[in-house]
């Protein structure tokens, strides 16, 4: 009659009826064997096997009473009832493989959410340290810029002092430039490295290659020990003073870097010139040695001394000009040559001051 209608059975006729007839449906509760007590979960679409003989042993029933009525079944409903119970097999591993696939997916979000908290906090710490550096950066700059301020208005001061000499303005301006490098690079330097114990040099020659210890950097002793035990030493490019208590003698297992090749400077000087009367710049870049030449010249003013030397070496000429043309334009010199026999010649350039 097309009426909708909900039927509960343990007939298996039905089970199979409603498998094979369009329109009809099977539906199974399950039910707890173990405790006895329904689980209230629906199946539609599968038909439950009946758990008579389970329940039966469970209530304590005798196991020959049991078999007795097992053998009363027909060949037909032994067949479903084994199907039923595989099925209910298979049910119940489904579940345990859901279960298992549930866990999985949640662990692999856990996971990728973990993981995802750790990349966010990773970028966000880089992003503060980077902050932090930027900051950093911007007070070194401001307080370098504070010191350059400074550095010019007391040059400005010195500038505008009538009371001392072009020259004596040059040096002091000088010496206050250099002192403020220094400390600007000390504000700027990395923390010290641990220095291994070494023998300190006690003494050192122009020209003499050596450890600077606390860098383990190599260098050559550019000239002796001043009256504060201060060495200047080139090392690479850069020229700098260190104490002579920082200086050891090369080891000989230690690897050298390569020197850069020079050009032959031989050059003869007079042994009875005053080392205060020399100016070395064999190896110097023009830059460097222009530098050097007018701190020498400002210092040979302020001893008072007419004559000085200027070692350039003769190599492919270039330095030797460079220096020639400035000395023409210096307000100090009153003129110059090249050297003597026995000055030096064609390697050095001999300078009068006014």
């Amino acid at each position: 009659q097309g009426s909708l209608l909900m039927a509960t059975t343990h007939y298996a006729e039905l089970k199979v009826y409603a498998l094979e007839t369009p329109g009809v449906v099977n539906a199974s509760c399950e039910f707890n064997v173990e405790t006895l007590m329904p689980t209230y979960k629906l199946s539609v679409g599968v038909p439950g096997k009946s758990n008579a003989f389970l329940i039966s042993a469970k209530l304590g029933i005798p196991q020959e009473i049991i078999d007795a009525a097992r053998n009363h079944m027909s060949n037909d409903d032994k067949r479903l009832d084994s199907v039923l119970s595989q099925l209910d097999d298979l049910k119940v591993q489904l579940k345990e493989a859901q279960a298992e696939a549930e866990q999985a997916k949640y662990d692999a979000e856990h996971a990728l959410e973990s993981a995802e908290k750790k990349r966010d906090d990773l970028i966000k710490k880089g992003e503060e340290e980077l902050e932090n550096a930027r900051r950093q950066a911007h007070d070194l700059m401001q307080q370098v810029q504070n010191e350059a301020y400074s550095l010019t208005d007391e040059l400005r001061r010195i500038q505008k002092d009538e009371k001392t000499s072009a020259a004596q303005r040059a040096v002091r301006a000088r010496e206050i430039a250099r002192k403020d490098t220094e400390s600007l690079l000390k504000q700027t330097d990395a923390k010290p490295r641990p220095v291994k114990e070494f023998v300190p040099l006690k003494e050192v020659q122009i020209g003499q290659e050596v450890i600077i210890a606390d860098l383990g950097q190599t260098a050559t002793v550019t000239a002796r020990p001043d009256r504060n035990g201060m060495v200047e030493v080139r090392a690479g490019i850069m020229k700098t003073k260190v104490p002579l208590s920082n200086l050891r003698a090369p080891d000989k297992m230690e690897k050298r870097k390569p020197a850069e090749p020079r050009r032959s400077t031989r050059v003869q000087l007079d042994k009875s010139r005053k080392t205060s009367m020399e100016l070395n710049l064999l190896g110097y870049t023009v830059d460097e040695a222009l530098n050097e030449v007018d701190k020498f010249l400002d210092s040979g003013m302020l001893r008072g001394q007419s004559t000085l030397y200027i070692i350039h070496g003769n190599g492919t000429g270039a330095l030797r000009t460079a220096i020639q043309k400035h000395l023409r334009t210096h307000k100090a010199v009153k003129s110059f040559r090249l050297g003597r026999y026995g000055e030096g010649e064609s390697g050095v350039t001999v300078v009068e001051l006014k």
